[in-house]
C-alpha cells in the first residue's frame, strides 16, 4: 500500500449518486455511540411533514444519474407512512437500471413486519446489530436473527452491520450473534468500526489491542477496498485490515470522484465531505437533476476513516486513469 496511486471499492460506481436520507430522527433505541443523536441534538425525535418529504422524493426522482438511495434515521421502519414512503422511493430510483434502494433498520420489529413487507427486486435491507439492546431483540437476539432469515428467504438482498462495541462486556454476545447469522445463505456481514465523535474524518474510537485480538475472525473476511499502484497492480483489503491499529488514510490533495450526499430530516442536502455547502431541496427542485456527471474534486481532508468514503474512487494528482 506504500506507493498506491488509486483507491476505491471494486463494486462502487463512479457515475451514480449515493444519497443517504434521514427520513426521521425517531427511534426506539438510544445507543451510546449513535452519531445521529449527538449531531441532531434537540432535533432528535423529529420528522418533517409528509407532503414535504414527497417533494424531496420527487427531487430524487428527477436525478440525471442513477441513484443508490439509503433511508436512515432514526429507525425508518417506524415512519408513519412507511409503505407509501418505500413505494414512492422505489418508483424514483427505478427510472435508471442502476438505481437501488436500501433501508437501514435495527431489526427489532416483529417478525410479521418482514413477512408481510412488499417485495421489491432492487431493494436491500441493511440490518444493524446493536449489542446494547438485547432486551429489544428477545432472548439471544432471536427477533433480529429471525427477521434477517425471513428477509433472505423472501429474496431481499441483505447486509448486516455488526456494530463493534469497544466495551468487552458485549464481545461474547457479538460473537454468538455472528455465529448465528454466518450460516444464512447469501447474507453479507459487515463489521462496523465506530468513528470517534461520529466524525468520519476523526479516526475510529480507541479500540484496544485486546479488541483486535478478540475479533481477529474478521481478518479472514473477503477484501473489497482496492489499492492500485502505478503499474496497475492491485491489493484488496477488508475492514479489519483497514482499521486495525486505528489506521487513517490521508488523501488531501488527491482527485476524488465524490458522489455521496446526505439529506437531513428537514430537507437540507450536502456533499458528505463538504459540510459547509448546504442547499434546501424544497427550494432547489433541480438539485439532483443538475448533476449531469461526477467530476473530480480535490480532497481537503487529512484523514479518512469511514468505510463509505473509502469506497469512492480517488486518484493521486498527475497520475492519469
Amino acid at each position: 500500500m506504500k506507493d498506491f496511486v488509486k483507491q476505491y471499492d471494486i463494486k462502487h460506481k463512479i457515475q451514480r449518486l449515493y444519497i443517504h436520507w434521514d427520513v426521521s430522527t425517531q427511534c426506539n433505541f438510544h445507543c451510546t455511540y449513535c452519531y445521529a443523536i449527538e449531531s441532531y441534538g434537540k432535533e432528535w425525535g423529529s420528522i418533517d411533514k409528509w407532503f414535504k418529504q414527497k417533494l424531496i422524493i420527487n427531487n430524487i426522482g428527477r436525478a440525471s444519474l442513477p441513484v443508490f438511495l439509503g433511508l436512515l434515521g432514526g429507525e425508518p421502519t417506524l415512519h408513519p407512512h412507511y409503505d407509501e414512503l418505500i413505494d414512492n422511493c422505489y418508483s424514483a430510483i427505478k427510472k435508471h437500471k442502476d438505481g437501488r434502494l436500501y433501508v437501514t433498520t435495527n431489526g427489532s420489529r416483529g417478525n410479521g413486519f418482514f413477512e408481510d413487507h412488499k417485495f421489491y427486486n432492487q431493494m436491500y435491507f441493511l440490518f444493524s446489530f446493536h449489542p446494547e439492546y438485547e432486551g429489544k431483540y428477545g432472548k439471544k437476539f432471536e427477533t433480529l436473527v429471525n427477521n434477517i432469515t425471513i428477509a433472505r428467504r423472501r429474496g431481499f438482498k441483505c447486509k448486516v452491520n455488526v456494530m463493534l462495541h469497544y466495551d468487552s462486556r458485549f464481545w461474547k454476545k457479538t460473537h454468538k450473534f455472528i455465529d448465528d447469522i454466518e450460516c444464512i445463505e447469501g447474507l453479507e456481514i459487515h463489521p462496523h468500526w465506530l468513528y470517534r465523535d461520529g466524525n468520519p474524518h476523526a479516526g475510529v474510537v480507541n479500540y484496544t489491542h485486546k479488541f483486535y485480538r478478540e475479533f481477529k475472525r474478521f481478518e479472514e473476511y473477503p477484501g473489497y477496498f482496492t489499492f492500485e499502484d502505478q503499474s496497475g497492480g492491485k491489493e484488496l483489503f477488508n475492514d479489519y485490515n483497514m482499521f486495525r491499529d486505528e489506521q487513517n488514510y490521508n488523501f488531501k490533495g488527491w482527485n476524488c470522484w465524490h458522489n455521496n450526499y446526505e439529506i437531513s430530516w428537514d430537507g437540507k442536502v450536502r456533499n458528505v465531505c463538504f459540510a459547509d455547502k448546504e442547499d434546501l431541496l424544497l427550494r432547489n427542485f433541480n438539485f439532483f437533476k443538475n448533476i449531469k456527471k461526477i467530476c473530480p474534486v480535490v480532497c481537503p481532508h487529512t484523514s479518512c476513516s469511514c468505510d463509505g468514503l473509502l469506497k469512492i474512487y480517488k486518484e493521486r494528482q498527475n497520475d492519469k486513469a
